[in-house]
């Protein structure tokens, strides 16, 4: 299975209205309410083609699900860590890499060595990337409703690069050197699922650092109270709201974490105990 994003669109990538258009969102309703509600919320009067780009961006990145509903795990974290501080940038990019890093990881390893760094040199390396993809994965393109050389065009290529560098701009990760680091430390899972330790990856690509593991209960049930819905939160979620509070100092490993659930007597797993993505509450007293 291969992670890449579809419905970034020319003008998207900013967060502040990636986080304002989910927001409008809750509760739930069809596109066209969504829109008038970012409209009227938009301190600039944007009309609602302004907020379209971002509301398909949101559903791109996994904010939305595909009744535009904010999804438990990545939409509630988002909105949450957006109350908390300006933009939780380390969230946000990790967000992008599973959903996009079969296309983002080798754009970044080739782009980051250009020595013109422009958007026309940009949109070279897209093209080239893109084609490998045809060539290694033409069912699954052709499954994720891509066209083949659809991207080929100027027009279509600036629809399809530009949200993805204004998004790395705005998240600090627009640099050739922070950008062949990241592609370096996540080469191997282009085509695969992120480990347990991506945020180690992370901190090591975009900070220099080699941060420290720890997680204890008090954390665990301190980012409970914010996350839960009315009683269960997404166990990835936890791990993304943890990480992203004390990256790049300390992170917590995934595999750790769920483990760490699972031993304590403090916490119930649900669906199963073995769903890798599954939620958690804290026990009720008897």
């Amino acid at each position: 299975m291969i992670a890449i994003m579809r419905g970034a669109v020319k003008g998207a990538g900013n967060p502040k209205k990636l986080q304002l258009v989910v927001r409008c969102a809750d509760p739930p309703a069809v596109y066209e309410v969504i829109l008038d509600r970012y409209s009227f919320a938009s301190h600039n009067k944007v009309g609602r083609r302004g907020g379209e780009t971002h509301l398909l961006l949101a559903k791109a990145m996994g904010f939305l699900d595909y009744r535009n509903v904010i999804t438990i795990d990545a939409g509630k974290t988002f909105l949450v860590l957006s109350d908390i501080m300006d933009v939780p940038k380390e969230f946000l990019l990790m967000q992008l890499l599973r959903k996009d890093r079969t296309f983002l990881i080798p754009f970044l390893s080739v782009f980051s060595e250009a020595e013109d760094r422009t958007i026309v040199m940009a949109t070279e390396y897209v093209d080239c990337v893109l084609e490998d993809l045809w060539k290694k994965y033409p069912d699954e393109l052709n499954a994720l409703g891509f066209e083949r050389d659809q991207h080929k065009t100027e027009f279509a290529l600036a629809h399809f690069i530009n949200p993805r560098l204004a998004l790395l701009k705005q998240i600090g990760v627009n640099d050739a050197e922070t950008q062949r680091r990241l592609a370096k430390e996540f080469d191997h899972y282009v085509d695969c699922p992120l480990p347990d330790n991506s945020y180690f990856l992370l901190a090591n690509a975009v900070h220099k650092k080699q941060p420290t593991n720890f997680i204890s209960e008090k954390m665990i049930l301190g980012a409970y109270s914010t996350l839960k819905g009315i009683s269960y939160a997404s166990i990835v979620g936890l791990y993304d709201y943890l990480n992203q509070m004390t990256i790049p100092r300390t992170v917590i490993n995934y595999d750790k974490l769920f483990d760490f659930l699972r031993g304590s007597g403090k916490f119930n797993l649900h669906p199963l105990e073995t769903l890798r993505e599954g939620m958690f509450r804290v026990k009720v007293s008897a």
